[in-house]
Order: structure tokens, then sequence, then C-alpha cells
């Protein structure tokens, strides 16, 4: 009876303090409740990994994206030894070089490619006013400077010189002047193609000059 007695004065006393506001009501629920507080928490740590997971997932996917368009948008690019051996040259504006050349004179006749109309004339007469130097190899050289200049003047760059001597009866052998004519074309601009000795020469039993009974002095 002492102990009912004490727990009942207890009991009484918390009544009490309930209704006056200085200790707080338990339910029965409350310890499920904090169960559940101290549960909680540890699901919310949970979330923020799989939130990371997912989140770096979705950048890599983004990021390859952006590379699959890069690779697409660079075109390979041939190399330029390619390119420029593909592209043809524009072919020059040529003309021929006749070069007349015999022990009194050196003539250079420079035509187009038909031989229609003259670029330049040059003689060795034309550079020296002594008649025995006309088919001098200095004054050769001279003329040959002069029609280089006429003809890079009219815009040729590329040349094909035809060399010549008297031919036929006389002399089939060129002039002095000959060599450093084409030597002088050799230091130019100019590209030359060809060179080629166009001396005419006999056949079909050509007479010489002077008839039967030969030349009347």
């Amino acid at each position: 009876m002492a102990k009912k007695s004490a727990k009942e004065a207890e009991v009484t006393q918390v009544v009490e303090e309930i209704k006056e506001g200085t200790v707080e009501a338990v339910s029965p629920d409350a310890g499920e409740k904090k169960e559940k507080a101290e549960t909680k928490p540890k699901k919310a740590k949970s979330a923020p990994k799989k939130k990371k997971e997912e989140v770096s997932k979705a950048e890599e996917a983004a990021e390859e994206k952006q590379e699959v368009p890069e690779k697409a948008e660079k075109p390979v690019e041939a190399p330029k030894e390619a390119k420029a051996a593909e592209e043809p040259k524009k072919p020059g504006k040529k003309a021929i070089v006749h070069i007349y050349s015999s022990g009194n004179n050196t003539i250079i006749h420079v035509t187009d490619v038909t031989g229609a109309e003259t670029v330049s004339r040059v003689s060795g007469g034309m550079v020296t006013k002594q008649d025995r130097l006309k088919g001098a190899p200095f004054q050769a050289m001279l003329a040959a400077g002069k029609a280089i200049e006429a003809t890079e003047a009219q815009g040729f760059t590329e040349i094909d010189i035809l060399v010549r001597a008297p031919g036929g009866h006389k002399e089939l052998d060129v002039g002095k002047g000959a060599e450093q004519a084409i030597k002088a074309f050799t230091k130019s601009r100019l590209s030359i193609g060809v060179v080629e000795d166009v001396t005419p020469i006999i056949h079909g039993r050509m007479k010489r000059k002077g008839g039967r009974r030969g030349r009347r002095l």
C-alpha cells in the first residue's frame, strides 16, 4: 500500500506540472517519431550521391555530343603540294628568235609563233658604225640585248631559238656572233625551249649561181 501511494503521489505531481506548463506531455508515439527522424537524414545523405552521379553522367553525354559535331565539321584538307600539282600552269606568251649569222653580219629577228608579226629586228650594223665589225661577237651581244628588251617589254616569257648560216652553195657554218647572241638570251629572264640549227642544205642537184660559163667579171 505504501508503494502504491508513492506512485500515485508521483503521478499527481506530474499531472500538476503538466497543467502548470513546466513539463511537456510525452505521447506514446514519441519514440517512433524520434526513430523516423533519425532515419530520415540517412536517406538524405544518400540522395546527393545519386544526384552527383546523374549530373556527371549527363555532363559526359553532353561532352560526347559536342565532340561528334566538331569532328564532322573539320573536313580533311588535302596537302598544299597535291593542290599545286593538280592546278595546271598557265602557258606563257611564246616567241621565236631567228638568228642569221655570217662572217659579215649578225641579224636577230624576233617574231610570234606564227611568224606573221615582228616583235623586234636588230642587226650588228645597227649597233656599230664600222662595217668591218658588223659580224663581230661583241656587236652580236649588243644586238641581242636590244632584242631581249623589246621582247620582254611586249610580255613574252618563252622563246625558241633558230640559228641559220648562209647555207646552200655558200658557208654551212654559222658566224662568230651566233654563240654570243645565244649566250645573251640564256642570261635573260626568258625561258628557252629549243635551240635548233636550220641552215639550208643543198638537195635535188641544185646549180650554183653564175650560169654555164660562170660569173662574168
